[in-house]
């Protein structure tokens, strides 16, 4: 009986989308044409919209404008309640990208922690992709149409690799892996057009650089500063447990305090973003040397306060996600990413601390496996353990961080351990870094006795104990 409500609710809520679906769209087209038909018609890239998460609203404008450099370009996309909807701001002011957050006329609103919308987004929004691009043909520059899926698959390899990859792809009879490989490429020439094609990064407007940069002048005014570090907490997604789900999960919150104590006796104002608000006493302790814009009254909106810690600050750093996404389209700074997923991860510029891993026996995963057989996610056991970073990494990680970070070129690269990433990985194409803190650690723990580590038993992906811990 349940099951047959159940499959009479889902039949009703289709139906109704259908009936609302005409109404809903001729809303859309009015509006469309009564407010924004104009930068419609003035582009000559249009990059239509689609469900992206935060990150992909990142980078699918920057690779789009790096592509097709000096075009007029216009990334559309759906209001979603998890992006920041200000973020068409960092693009005001460069001539060359239009950014337009549209609102789907649809009923959507979230009960008992699930989202409803009618019409559905797979039903609406490819109507509404249609629409848009009958509107564009009017305005006579026959603009170019992308997706996120064809701004990668259509871009040329550079000459530099173009050579050297085509061998790579004769020589690998894998297929599977040999069409993974060209999708890395794809990847990776973003990275190298980021790099070759000298484009302005990004940035908020000037009028709310001006006004935020002075509310936290006047939050610290009783400490002097030496500069801001931007500094996103990554927070594990539904309380998974840290195995192969939960491996883009950041470490527990006073993990980070003896590297925000650090930061802050270096001078440093640090701007607390991502899943994790800073505890009032804390902010007390720090004396406006920790500010997150959620939890003080600066007088700064939220989303604004967002796009300044990630594109304004002198240094960056935190756990892999989307603000450290946002944060690489300054093309200025290397950036820390700490608990960096242990395989297949890259950005433009990355400084990488990753998590240790270990196989189900205890044996710590060798580099030459995490950029071999396991460079992609896809093909990691789920009964491997993934250990987040301890506080004391993350200590010494920041600390490597800054030494660099103020004297650039003095830290201990290795080599040997970064050229096991072949050329088109996107390690070697985002020109990323090992933290030579995570090499230390790296070599002191796989030199240890795989029965002399207190390693508790994997679980399965998924599986967790009474205590609620893999």
């Amino acid at each position: 009986m349940l099951t047959f409500l159940r499959q009479l609710k889902a039949q009703g809520l289709r139906f109704a989308g259908w009936c609302l679906l005409p109404f809903s769209l001729f809303i859309f087209t009015l509006h469309f044409l009564f407010f924004h038909l104009a930068r419609l018609r003035r582009a000559e890239v249009i990059i239509l919209p689609e469900i992206l998460n935060f990150a992909g609203t990142t980078w699918v404008p920057d690779y789009a404008r790096h592509r097709f450099p000096h075009k007029r370009i216009l990334f559309l996309i759906f209001h979603e309640p998890f992006h920041n909807p200000s973020l068409p701001l960092i693009w005001e002011e460069n001539p060359d990208v239009d950014g337009l957050v549209l609102r789907r006329i649809a009923i959507d609103f979230t009960f008992r922690d699930k989202r409803l919308i009618l019409p559905r987004r797979r039903l609406f929004d490819p109507f509404a992709r249609k629409i848009l691009m009958f509107l564009a043909k009017f305005g006579g520059r026959r603009p170019v149409f992308l997706d996120y899926r064809n701004i990668m698959g259509g871009v040329e390899i550079s000459e530099e690799y173009k050579d050297r990859f085509e061998e790579a792809l004769r020589q690998e009879k894998d297929k599977e892996r040999a069409e993974r490989n060209r999708l890395m490429m794809n990847n990776g020439m973003y990275f190298h057009l980021q790099r070759t094609i000298p484009l302005p990064s990004p940035s908020l407007p000037e009028r709310y650089v001006t006004e935020i940069t002075k509310a936290l002048d006047d939050v610290c005014s009783r400490r002097p500063r030496k500069g801001t570090c931007g500094f996103y907490l990554k927070e594990n997604e539904g309380g998974a447990p840290d195995l192969y789900a939960g491996r883009k999960a950041g470490s527990s919150f006073d993990d980070y305090l003896p590297s925000f104590r650090l930061l802050t006796e270096r001078g440093y104002q640090i701007l607390l973003t991502g899943d994790r608000p800073l505890p009032v006493e804390l902010s007390e302790e720090f004396g406006g040397m920790i500010v997150d814009a959620r939890t003080q009254p600066l007088g700064i909106p939220i989303d604004l306060f967002r796009l300044y810690a990630a594109l304004h600050t002198d240094i960056f750093m935190g756990d892999s996600g989307g603000g450290a996404n946002l944060a690489t389209l300054r093309k200025d700074r290397y950036i820390l990413v700490l608990n960096a997923p242990q395989f297949s991860i890259g950005l433009n510029c990355l400084w990488l601390y990753y998590k240790h891993t270990y196989t189900p026996e205890g044996r710590h995963l060798s580099y030459a496996e995490m950029a071999g057989k396991y460079q992609s996610s896809l093909s990691v056991p789920g009964d491997f353990l993934v250990e987040s970073n301890t506080a004391d990494e993350i200590l010494e990680a920041t600390q490597c961080y800054l030494d660099e970070a103020e004297n650039p070129g003095t830290s201990q690269i290795d080599k040997s351990l970064e050229d096991m990433w072949p050329f088109h990985s996107i390690f070697k194409m985002g020109a990323c870094h090992i933290s030579p803190a995570f090499v230390r650690n790296y070599h002191k723990k796989v030199a240890l006795d795989p029965a002399s580590q207190p390693m508790q038993k994997a679980v399965p992906e998924g599986v967790i104990t009474e205590e609620g811990s893999p």
